[in-house]
């Protein structure tokens, strides 16, 4: 069982952990996560490094940091932490809803999620 922070800013995974966590990701969303990992590892520097928090075991790290905790962990801004986000999935998502990965994560997210096509494209 992964071990909690006792903050609760971070969950830490053993090796094996990481590749059960790993391993539990939906096919779904596979092709989703190597364009972000792509994205964050061409980019590096802080685009990297907030990424490999946000994603832990799916970047390869045995530590998995809560959202609003990451900026105080790597000494950025709140709002660069956003701003970084914002910016991978504006690059990411377009390419990622251009593949034919994606039909069948939008009806995996629909049941998972409850996230709909007309509810992503309102926001």
């Amino acid at each position: 069982m992964p071990t909690v922070s006792d903050d609760r800013s971070f969950i830490a995974f053993t090796d094996e952990e990481a590749e059960a966590y790993r391993r539990a990701a939906p096919p779904e969303a596979a092709q989703l996560n190597r364009l972000t990992a792509e994205y964050a590892r061409k980019q590096g520097g802080d685009v990297l490094a907030v990424t490999e928090c946000l994603e832990g075991p799916l970047m390869g790290k045995n530590l998995k940091w809560r959202a609003d905790r990451i900026a105080d962990h790597l000494g950025l801004s709140q709002r660069r932490v956003e701003q970084i986000h914002d910016e991978m999935m504006a690059a990411v998502w377009p390419v990622f809803q251009a593949s034919g990965d994606y039909p069948a994560f939008e009806a995996w997210a629909e049941v998972h999620c409850g996230h709909s096509r007309r509810e992503a494209e309102a926001r």
